[in-house]
């Protein structure tokens, strides 16, 4: 299965640790790995179990990255938004103000609007960001949402 996932190219690198694993099993565990670029260690006991899944864990733990076009939002409303087009932007806020943006949209479209909040270091854990979309004016942006949903972590 291996063979074949890797020449439909799916870019899959399959990394094992084998617990008190037999010798044919270590085998085919092996071969998995090999077949993938990923990698194969044995593990006897808690304490060797323990330690190559942490090896494991730091080769894939990635920092997150914001990225995107920088855009200043307006503090000021709408009326000094700055007009966004589709894509991906980075803007800093301080909690406790709002910002503005202005996106076109046809009455046709859907719009897709989601944020990730990155703390810096030393900012204070349990804020909340909230995304709403609406009509300029005095339009109630909640009736634009055909779905809502938000994640903490």
């Amino acid at each position: 299965m291996a063979r074949e996932l890797k020449a439909q190219g799916v870019d899959l690198a399959v990394d094992v640790v084998g617990f008190r694993t037999p010798s044919s099993a270590r085998t085919q565990l092996k071969c998995i790995a090999d077949v993938t670029g990923g990698s194969y260690a044995d593990a006897q006991d808690a304490d060797s179990l323990t330690g190559n899944l942490g090896t494991l864990f730091r080769k894939g733990w990635r920092t997150y990255q914001a990225t995107g076009k920088p855009v200043s939002g307006s503090l000021n409303g709408c009326q000094d938004a700055p007009l966004v087009a589709p894509g991906q932007y980075l803007d800093r806020f301080t909690g406790g103000r709002d910002l503005y943006y202005k996106v076109k949209k046809r009455t046709d479209q859907r719009l897709q609007v989601s944020a990730t909040a990155v703390a810096e270091q030393g900012y204070g854990r349990g804020s909340v960001i909230t995304v709403a979309a609406g009509p300029p004016g005095d339009g109630e942006p909640r009736a634009w949402l055909r779905e809502f949903d938000q994640s903490m972590g």
